[in-house]
Parts: structure tokens; C-alpha cells; sequence
């Protein structure tokens, strides 16, 4: 568990969707895999799109 955190944090965004209530170090992995920089979204409802 702590290989994956140490990895984590060199995600851009990590840090900050680990501030969100109910997200820890699983979800924010496991979702910033999925979704990649999310940076590139200029706009949450950009990333909403995403999921359907």
C-alpha cells in the first residue's frame, strides 16, 4: 500500500482529490488511472461527460 501512495503522489491531481470527502488513496489511484491528467479538462462538467 505504501509503493502505490508514493506513486500517487507524483500523479498530477492526486493530492487535491484526496481533499475530497469519501476519497482516499484507492479511489483517487484507481480514478486518475482511468481518467489520466485532469488537467486537461477546462471544466468539471467536461470530465462528467467522460462517464456518461
Amino acid at each position: 500500500m505504501a509503493l502505490i501512495e508514493e506513486l500517487a503522489k507524483q500523479i498530477p491531481g492526486y493530492e487535491k482529490m484526496i481533499e475530497i470527502k469519501g476519497v482516499g488513496l484507492i479511489v483517487a489511484a484507481g480514478f486518475l488511472a482511468e481518467v489520466g491528467d485532469i488537467s486537461r479538462f477546462s471544466h468539471p462538467k467536461q470530465m462528467q461527460k467522460l462517464s456518461g
